[in-house]
Formats: C-alpha cells, sequence, structure tokens
C-alpha cells in the first residue's frame, strides 16, 4: 500500500495520574482527551502513571519530554489527580508544580493549560483548595502561554471504583470539558 502524507498534525498531550491516562480499568482509550484532541483536530497522547504525585510528575517529566517533539502548534496539559490531597500537599508540591509548568514552557509548547481536580469521588471537599494552588501557580508564571482551566463544574460520572473513570464516565468529563478548552484553544 502507497505511504499517504497527511501532513504534520497539532498534538495535545496530557500530563497526570492514573484519572489522567485511564489505567485502572483498563480505559486507556477512552480518556478524555483522545475525544476532545479529536474533535478540535489534534492529535492526542496521554503520559501518567498510576499513583502519580505532583512532585513524581515533575520528574517523570524529565523522561517523557526528550522523547516527544513539540512545536509551538501543540498543547500540553498539566491534569494533577487527586494523589496529593489531605496532609500531602506539601511546600514541596508547590515548588514540583512550578518546575513542571516550567519545563513545559521551555519545551516549546504554545498554550499550556493547567486544569483544576476532577471535582467528584473521594475527598471531593478538598478539590477546590487544591485547584486554587494549581491556579496560584499558573498566576505565579506571569506566561500568557499557561492558562488555569476551571473544571469545577464537572458533573458526576461513571466510575469503576468510585474514583476513576470508566468508558462511560470519561465520554460524561469529555462532553464537560470540549468546550472549556476549544475556549481555550481559540477553537469555535
Amino acid at each position: 500500500a502507497a505511504h499517504v502524507d497527511i501532513g504534520s498534525k497539532r498534538q495535545i498531550h496530557q500530563f497526570g495520574d492514573s484519572t489522567s491516562t485511564g489505567s485502572t480499568g483498563n480505559h486507556q482509550g477512552e480518556v478524555e482527551i483522545f475525544r476532545i484532541g479529536a474533535s478540535c483536530g489534534y492529535a492526542a497522547l496521554t503520559g501518567a502513571i498510576n499513583g502519580q504525585t505532583v512532585e513524581g510528575l515533575d520528574t517523570a517529566l524529565d523522561t517523557y519530554l526528550p522523547a516527544l517533539t513539540v512545536t509551538a502548534d501543540d498543547v500540553a496539559v498539566l491534569a494533577v489527580g487527586r494523589n496529593n490531597l489531605g496532609g500531602s500537599w506539601l511546600a514541596s508540591t508547590d515548588t514540583a508544580l512550578a518546575s513542571c509548568i516550567t519545563k513545559l514552557i521551555n519545551k516549546g509548547y504554545g498554550k499550556i493549560t493547567c486544569r483544576g481536580v476532577l471535582p467528584t469521588g473521594t475527598r471531593s471537599s478538598l478539590y477546590p483548595t487544591e485547584s486554587g494552588k494549581i491556579q496560584t501557580a499558573v498566576t505565579a508564571a506571569a506566561d500568557a502561554k499557561v492558562v488555569f482551566c476551571d473544571i469545577s463544574g464537572t458533573p458526576a460520572h461513571d466510575t469503576v471504583d468510585g474514583v476513576h473513570p470508566n468508558a462511560a464516565g470519561y465520554a460524561t468529563i469529555a462532553a464537560h470539558l470540549e468546550p472549556l478548552y476549544r475556549t481555550i484553544l481559540g477553537i469555535a
């Protein structure tokens, strides 16, 4: 078969934890970023690990980012999960979050979207505080390419285990987040 060159494709890369990679319940291909990316004209990928904290993600980016080719047309989504909730969000977490944002800026992404924490599941009363810390880090970055995406209005969604979305859950999340991402990306 002949090779057909479809030209370059903009990319959207999501970095986070097990919720943002779909690893629980074997839902890797159903993560919301794939639906949103396809709908918005982006090729999507996730770079995430179960149990990933912000500190762990900061370290993992040192492995992920050198393997990626990125242009100013590409987007990074920093999808911090729930693994730093409660007493595990420390001063070192703030430092690691700032480092993650800096690494994404330095990689050359044209837009970096730092989204809040999905507001459903266990310990949901702590999500506004964690999302506020993410928003503070975005403000401190003082870079127009770095934006906060408030996802606090995300509706309840189906899960595998009370925390991790299943296929229907990811579809619900995608339906809610897509208009937010389209606004951030300037796509009508």
